[in-house]
């Protein structure tokens, strides 16, 4: 899901793999400009690597959601 000015894209894809997954985040937004948050799928591993400002992942295991914890 990737939300821009209000807006939010989703698509479905044919597998989860980091290559796929970066080929549409670069599509969709300025990798070089955008961090990302993730939970913790392996195909998100090295995003920085492909060029993301920053990567954060989420652990819903330990109810958290973005930069905070659900209470």
């Amino acid at each position: 899901m990737l939300k821009r000015d209000g807006k939010v894209y989703t698509q479905v894809v044919k597998n989860c793999s980091a290559s796929e997954l970066v080929s549409i985040l670069r599509e969709f937004s300025e990798l070089n400009e955008s961090i990302i948050y993730s939970d913790s799928c392996r195909a998100y591993d090295g995003l920085v690597d492909y060029g993301a400002k920053a990567h954060y992942r989420i652990k819903h295991c330990k109810n958290e959601f973005a930069n905070g914890k659900i209470t």
